[in-house]
């Protein structure tokens, strides 16, 4: 059974914000590849799959709408089971599914396209930024480029030609907001994230 992004960062369902954050940083500090270094490559490959599975349950539950989405989809299947057999009168059952079942598929459709609009807004918003950062010229450094080297949860600057420096790509509010086919990096005394340029070879997510 696939584990839940709660059961994946280890916190409860109800867990507040605070909490889930705390829980991310501490599973980015363990599992981040780049702490693993030249170990064997089987541990390295674990250590980015695990890495990945953290981004992903704290792309989602870091955000509040997107926990409140992924909450009701996971109570959805039981509301679907409990709508499709309804006791009538003297115990009889029927099965709804045959008479509302379509219906109730196309509102729940509509639904998440509603609800989905306002983030291909932002995606869309995201992009655009992207753009612009990536042409834009970093505050102090002649060539555009800003580079650090993460070490233990922290974020040094350092030149891009230094051992284990990796390129910023965009600075964003949370690592959830970071663009697609770059890696998201959580600095423990930043309040926001930094998205990093993938290393070659690397997954794109």
């Amino acid at each position: 059974m696939v584990a839940s992004h709660y059961e994946t960062l280890g916190v409860p369902e109800g867990a507040s914000p605070e909490q889930v954050r705390r829980a991310y940083l501490d599973q980015a500090r363990r599992l981040h590849p780049d702490l693993v270094g030249a170990g064997p490559p089987d541990e390295r490959a674990e250590a980015e799959r695990a890495m990945q599975a953290v981004n992903e349950a704290w792309r989602v539950l870091g955000n509040a709408g997107r926990r409140i989405a992924y909450d009701q989809d996971r109570e959805a299947p039981a509301v679907r089971a409990a709508a499709r057999a309804t006791t009538v009168g003297d115990g009889f059952a029927f099965s709804t599914g045959s008479l509302f079942g379509d219906d109730i598929e196309e509102i729940g459709r509509a639904g998440r396209l509603v609800r989905a609009l306002p983030w291909v807004l932002v995606v869309l918003l995201l992009a655009g930024i992207f753009v612009f950062t990536a042409y834009a010229t970093a505050p102090g450094n002649s060539e555009g480029v800003r580079c650090v080297r993460p070490v233990a949860g922290a974020a040094e600057d350092v030149g891009c030609d230094e051992p284990g420096a990796r390129v910023v790509i965009t600075e964003v509010r949370e690592v959830g907001l970071c663009p697609e086919a770059t890696e998201p990096y959580q600095p423990a005394e930043l309040d926001s994230a930094l998205c990093f340029e993938l290393l070659r070879g690397a997954p794109s997510g």
